[in-house]
This record gives C-alpha cells, sequence and structure tokens, in this order.
C-alpha cells in the first residue's frame, strides 16, 4: 500500500480517482518535458530539468515521513514511561522480557 500518490498533469489534480484513505495525495503540477521545443539539447534539458524536480521533490516528501516518524516515536515513548503499565508500551509480538 502507497503512502503517498503524487498527480503529475494539470487534469490530473480533478480528474484522478480517489485514493485510500490514509494516503497522502499531492499534486505537482510539473511541464512536459514531451512538449518542449527546440534542438536536442534544448528537448533533453527539459527532462533533466523535470527529472531533477521530481527527485527533490520525492527527498523532500519521504524526509517530511521520516521527521513525522520520529515525532510519534518519540512522543509514544515519553507516553509510556509516564504510565505505570509497560504492556501497552511494547510492540506487537515482542516476548516481554
Amino acid at each position: 500500500l502507497a503512502a503517498a500518490v503524487a498527480t503529475l498533469c494539470g487534469e490530473a489534480d480533478e480528474a484522478c480517482p480517489a485514493v485510500a484513505a490514509g494516503v497522502r495525495r499531492v499534486h505537482w503540477p510539473l511541464p512536459d518535458p514531451a512538449a518542449a521545443t527546440g534542438g536536442e539539447e534544448e528537448r533533453l534539458n527539459a527532462f533533466r530539468k523535470v527529472r531533477d524536480d521530481l527527485r527533490r521533490r520525492i527527498e523532500e516528501l519521504d524526509n517530511q515521513r521520516r521527521r513525522h516518524r520520529r515525532r510519534v516515536r518519540h512522543s509514544t515513548r515519553r507516553r509510556c514511561r509516564a504510565t505505570s503499565s509497560s504492556a501497552r508500551c511494547k510492540p506487537p509480538g515482542s516476548s516481554g522480557s
């Protein structure tokens, strides 16, 4: 199951089907590099620009996910230390020793 779905084309923001509950949806309206004009080098640069932009956005999305997971883990640890019963703080399947 995907943690996030990114749509890219202009009409995708309105026309794409709904995603499952809990899946983050982001819309990145990037230019279509296939529509680039000019010589071979200009067209190639258009593809490289979109590729680099996608890489940057995906890395940022992943960094946001990692920061969120760290905050959740840290919050859970604090809550577990504050409770008298540590049984509910153990991950499922742990042996308890």
